[in-house]
């Protein structure tokens, strides 16, 4: 089984510590949980993890993302599972029993993101899968913790400064209007990652805004911070609100429609919440 995970779009910057402890703490526990606050980076470091697992060959069954996002009716939690592992059956089986089957002896990593919605069902089908396939690893990725037996909850904390600096600085880059860059506005922008409480898709607005604004005139500006950084490009995550906020339900319907229309043939074939840009850092239960 390949492994199938989405294309990074931009390069992945900083977390080196993080990525270190996260891989050790993949190979130490079968259930490693990713949590933090929206925007911290959750997935992409989650997703950064699985790709260096996969590179050197620890799954010999594959890596597979099994994105719950877009789902809110926990009846087609098992067909989303199904679907993300690429499986076709014409049996009577249902979901679960299909997942059962096919992942008893094969040594597995599913990366499992955005299941706050379907919390207490992710947990007990999750739960079952892990006492029933031995080989079978999780890494999820979540506001909070499934809170299953053996699960390692793995807390993200928003950038340090040196990291900080250098994502907005490398997403500045890539900016249309190259001549609003941060060379010679460091001091300015390492201020505007401090206000901005080192939370990366926060960052990532700020810079797509350089195409108009200068890094001063950004900073004088977050009094009204939301309203600002919501203007930028199309690559925000409608579940973090901003640019496509809107699509977060057609894509849900799309999703469960899918779904439904897997359960009706028989076969297993199958937030809009906005951005804490000041988030609490003592928070234990530190989406992105």
């Amino acid at each position: 089984m390949r492994s199938r995970l989405p294309a990074e779009l931009n390069r992945f910057v900083g977390r080196d510590r993080e990525l270190e402890r996260l891989a050790r703490r993949l190979r130490e526990a079968r259930m490693v949980t990713v949590t933090g606050v929206d925007g911290v980076g959750k997935t992409r470091i989650a997703l950064r993890a699985a790709a260096a697992a996969a590179e050197q060959e620890r799954y010999c069954d594959g890596v597979r993302l099994v994105e719950l996002s877009a789902l809110d009716d926990p009846g087609l939690l098992g067909h989303a599972f199904v679907e993300a592992l690429g499986l076709t059956d014409h049996t009577a089986r249902p979901p679960r029993r299909l997942l059962l089957d096919h992942l008893a002896e094969r040594r597995i990593l599913l990366v499992v993101d955005g299941f706050e919605q379907l919390v207490d069902s992710c947990a007990e089908l999750l739960r079952e899968l892990l006492r029933a396939c031995p080989d079978l690893r999780v890494l999820a990725a979540g506001r909070l913790p499934l809170r299953i037996d053996g699960e390692r909850v793995f807390p993200l904390a928003p950038m340090g400064d040196e990291d900080a600096l250098r994502l907005f600085t490398e997403r500045a880059a890539g900016v249309r209007a190259g001549e609003r860059s941060v060379e010679g506005h460091e001091v300015a922008a390492a201020g505007l990652c401090r206000r901005l409480d080192g939370i990366p898709l926060a960052l990532e607005l700020a810079a797509g805004r350089l195409g108009t604004l200068s890094v001063e005139q950004l900073l004088r500006r977050l009094d009204d911070r939301f309203r600002l950084l919501t203007g930028g490009g199309r690559g925000a995550l409608p579940r973090h609100g901003g640019p496509g906020a809107g699509s977060s339900g057609r894509r849900r319907a799309g999703v469960g429609a899918r779904a439904r229309g897997s359960a009706a043939r028989g076969g297993a074939h199958a937030k809009a919440r906005r951005l804490p840009l000041r988030a609490e850092r003592g928070d234990g239960g530190l989406k992105r």
